[in-house]
């Protein structure tokens, strides 16, 4: 297996695994996930614990995997997409897969 395989094939399973353990303690500890908006100073005296999760570039093992935990513990992410890479280039989500993240509530 060359260098290039073992990075397709197991960072993602090993990103899956910790992202799952991650959401899991998050979801245990009553977090509350919220997408980023723009605020006031005052919001900064809650007490609510906040985290955000961005995944950038539109990468398809993103939706493959990242999507599916999300959806399992009830989070919500931010997407961010390279449109000039959708359905373009291999690794790359497709239109139909960011509809897909869009109609779940995903930003």
């Amino acid at each position: 297996m060359k260098l290039g395989e073992y990075f397709d094939t197991i960072i993602p399973i090993l990103f899956a695994g910790f992202f799952m353990v991650l959401l899991s303690v998050i979801s245990n500890e009553n977090y509350l996930l919220l997408v980023f908006q723009p605020t006031s100073a005052d919001d900064k005296k809650s007490e609510v614990k906040v985290v955000g999760f961005i995944f950038s570039d539109g990468l398809k093992s993103q939706f493959t995997y990242a999507k599916p935990i999300l959806d399992k513990y009830g989070f919500k992410a931010t997407f961010d997409v390279i449109c000039n890479n959708v359905g373009k280039k291999d690794g790359y989500m497709d239109w139909a897969e960011i509809k897909k993240l869009h109609d779940g509530g995903m930003t």
